[in-house]
């Protein structure tokens, strides 16, 4: 497969010099190439491929063809620093989409950075939500959008698995959509995984990857994915730099509401996913936040 891809590589005007594995682990095959471009210059680039699999992701992953199309239609226009998106094709052997984009030399993921780039990253999602919410509407069909039927997928997943054990899910369950209907007021575009380990630190700069996940949805469920499993203080304070970046004149009275519910379906999330992939001890853990969460709408006692 490698000579083939190579052969359509090079018919796009870059001569493949060298594949390295790549150490990043994502949910689509990627690989690093030195790759020679029509102007003679040589550079490294991430080729990444796959297909779509939003079904089998329960319309959480879009897969490479989708992160092609948030590129387009998401970053580029914006004009924010990521890795550029140097060209994407179809490799009809294979049926995979292929994208190739920038290699992002000497820098390192903000899971093993110090701590007050955690700020910096809670400050960038900000001004990246702040710039999106008002081109949802013009984005609106071409961008995923996190709607009532999404949401109770979770919600109907994860009562399968654990109401056995934690019958209290019920109540969770009878009182999700209308969770859910708020969970969906005032979105903007979203990353959908922002955790640390998808957030590269280059010099002073944040960037992203991995936009497979991206919809229109309550910017929240950014913030809790990047300040899952910190402590309080340092959680409370990228909350405060969210805030402080993305409403100055101070948040809406929904924020706090809307960041409890998009804690909750953090936990529904993973707990639905894949039963047999959440160990134990992390289900014990995640059902204990939720059912925390839910004693503070007062559903359970």
């Amino acid at each position: 497969m490698s000579s083939a891809l190579d052969s359509l590589i090079a018919g796009r005007d870059l001569t493949v010099l060298k594949r390295e594995p790549s150490a990043y682990v994502s949910s689509s095959f990627n690989e690093i190439l030195t790759c020679r471009f029509s102007d003679d210059s040589i550079r490294r680039i991430l080729l990444k491929r796959g297909v779509t699999h939003a079904e089998r992701s329960h319309g959480n992953h879009g897969g490479v063809p989708y992160e092609v199309e948030i590129y387009r239609l998401v970053l580029e226009p914006l004009g924010i620093r990521s890795p550029r998106l140097h060209d994407a094709f179809l490799d009809t052997v294979s049926g995979e989409t292929v994208m190739l984009i920038d290699y992002i030399e000497n820098s390192v993921r903000l899971s093993k950075a110090e701590i007050s780039r955690l700020y910096d990253a809670a400050c960038w999602i900000a001004a990246f939500h702040k710039a999106n919410q008002s081109r949802v509407e013009l984005l609106a069909g071409q961008v995923r959008r996190y709607g009532s039927d999404y949401y109770s997928g979770w919600m109907n997943r994860a009562h399968e698995f654990w109401s056995a054990d934690n019958p209290w899910l019920g109540a969770l369950r009878e009182a999700w959509n209308e969770f859910a209907q708020e969970l969906q007021a005032g979105p903007t575009i979203v990353h959908g995984e922002y955790y640390p380990k998808n957030i590269l630190i280059s010099g002073d700069t944040i960037i992203p990857i991995d936009w497979e996940t991206t919809a229109i949805a309550a910017g929240e469920i950014d913030v809790v994915f990047l300040t899952e499993r910190w402590p309080d203080a340092i959680r409370e304070a990228c909350e405060s730099a969210y805030r402080q970046a993305r409403w100055p004149e101070g948040p809406p009275a929904s924020f706090h509401r809307r960041l409890l519910l998009a804690n909750m379906y953090a936990q529904l999330l993973r707990l639905g996913h894949r039963k047999h992939l959440v160990s134990e001890k992390e289900a014990a853990q995640r059902l204990g936040i939720l059912r925390d969460l839910c004693r503070k709408t007062g559903l359970v006692a």
